[in-house]
């Protein structure tokens, strides 16, 4: 491969990576001739739908709620909210179905118990970097670039889709000075932004 496709290559390919915690059943299953180290539970459908909020929102590294709880030393942004299947299910989300007229196909059973989960961006490490103060400041800003979307997402939970606009806007301005220099779109704060759009143009229920 020559160097000018290499680098190419290099400038479309991307590493994404989910990551889920949970318990699973893990193993080597088979026969006495042959075993291979396999693991049983609802890790893999998970993973692979927090894998596809990374791609449909162009994220290095996502994981569930319960991981970002005990992330402590990164930087966390929450960025989706997803369906994930219960832990102690061993099936796929789609099961068959037997009916009075034969077996029907169904997208998700009744028998597979699912969960709201709260999906977040992991960025980068909050650890002090002992360094020359103008690095030490420009480190600081960096670990600090997600503050303002993060008070944006605690008005979005709150249900004050306003406020949360407002800030988002801010944060959204703010990232033209950022080291891109707003070339890319943030994906994330786009996607937010709308959802607060229609939730504060949303008919609002009186109840008495």
């Amino acid at each position: 491969m020559d160097a000018g496709k290499y680098e190419e290559l290099q400038q479309h390919f991307r590493v994404r990576v989910s990551a889920c915690y949970q318990e699973t059943f893990a193993g080597n299953l088979g026969t006495k001739y042959s075993k291979n180290f396999t693991v049983i539970g609802s890790i893999g459908y998970n993973l692979d739908t927090l894998l596809q909020v990374a791609k449909d929102l162009n994220l290095s590294i996502v994981v569930c709620e319960r991981l970002h709880d005990r992330c402590d030393h990164f930087q966390t942004r929450y960025v989706d909210t997803k369906s994930l299947v219960v832990e102690n299910c061993y099936s796929k989300p789609w099961l068959v179905q037997e009916s009075g007229d034969g077996v029907q196909t169904a997208e998700k059973s009744d028998i597979v118990t699912h969960r709201e989960t709260c999906v977040y961006e992991i960025g980068q490490s909050t650890q002090n970097v002992e360094n020359e103060w103008m690095y030490e400041l420009a480190d600081q800003e960096k670990k600090g670039k997600w503050n303002l979307y993060n008070q944006a997402v605690q008005y979005y939970f709150a249900k004050d889709y306003e406020m949360a606009l407002q800030l988002l806007v801010r944060f959204k301005e703010s990232l033209q000075h950022d080291d891109h220099g707003g070339e890319e779109m943030d994906l994330p704060t786009e996607r937010l932004i709308q959802k607060c759009q229609r939730m504060a143009h949303a008919p609002k229920t009186i109840t008495e």
